[in-house]
């Protein structure tokens, strides 16, 4: 019920809006359904299989940022 109240308050908030802003709005709706099916996990969406969570902890050494500012900007 709540998917149907965040589309109901969605279509109020149209109302004024120029066909530039409405165009740009439909660009936007248009780009998050592409990245929702993209195949690279969302934040918040990593599970035991995904990449991220099976290299996390593959580095033992606990040093490798060790003084990285002053290597980088001296």
């Amino acid at each position: 019920m709540q998917e149907q109240k965040i589309k109901n308050e969605i279509v109020k908030q149209l109302q004024g809006l120029s066909e530039r802003e409405l165009s740009e709005l439909l660009s936007h709706a248009k780009f998050l359904k592409h990245v929702k099916k993209s195949v690279v996990p969302m934040a918040g969406d990593v599970t035991k299989d995904s990449f991220i969570s099976r290299y996390i902890g593959g580095v033992s050494h606990g040093a490798l940022a060790n003084d990285i500012d002053e290597a980088l900007y001296g």
